[in-house]
């Protein structure tokens, strides 16, 4: 045939039987109850592509690990200066004074039920006794610059 001829639709031409032959080759091959990693060891062995996997040979990790430390040691290393949002003091702050806690706790707005659960009453009623821990804990919290974690719950219902 000739490049841009038409090919001819009758069942009997070269194209259609080599198209049948690869379905039937290929339907052999590749049964329906192949699971994923057999079918794709059979695709690697039809295309000749990664017949076999060859185990790694290069240096192990802990030996990286280890070369990696030797050259990183410096013997003259010195810590760098604390970030400048660190606080040094270790001074009281009033951002956080009992009576600005005080002022959050007690004006919530009547659904502000938070990821805790408390309901609105709870924390209004509570705030008078809850204001100064809590302002400690912002004091805290702020001079040391870590956010602490809490991992109790806290379950109130009301009576």
């Amino acid at each position: 045939m000739h490049r841009g001829a038409a090919v001819p639709d009758d069942d009997d031409s070269i194209t259609q039987r080599i198209g049948r032959r690869i379905t039937d080759q290929n339907s052999f091959a590749f049964a329906a109850d192949m699971r994923s990693r057999q079918m794709w060891d059979r695709v690697r062995l039809i295309t000749g592509r990664n017949a076999g996997t060859t185990p790694y040979r290069g240096p192990k990790v802990e030996a990286l690990n280890q070369h990696f430390a030797n050259i990183s040691a410096d013997s003259s290393y010195q810590s760098p200066f604390p970030k400048a949002t660190v606080n040094q003091a270790k001074q009281e702050f009033s951002e956080f004074s009992e009576f600005f806690i005080f002022n959050l706790l007690d004006k919530p707005k009547p659904t502000a039920t938070g990821l805790d659960g408390l309901s609105v009453w709870f924390i209004r009623s509570a705030a008078p006794w809850i204001a100064a821990p809590v302002s400690h804990i912002f004091h805290l919290s702020y001079s040391s610059s870590v956010v602490p974690v809490f991992t109790g719950n806290v379950v109130a219902a009301e009576t």
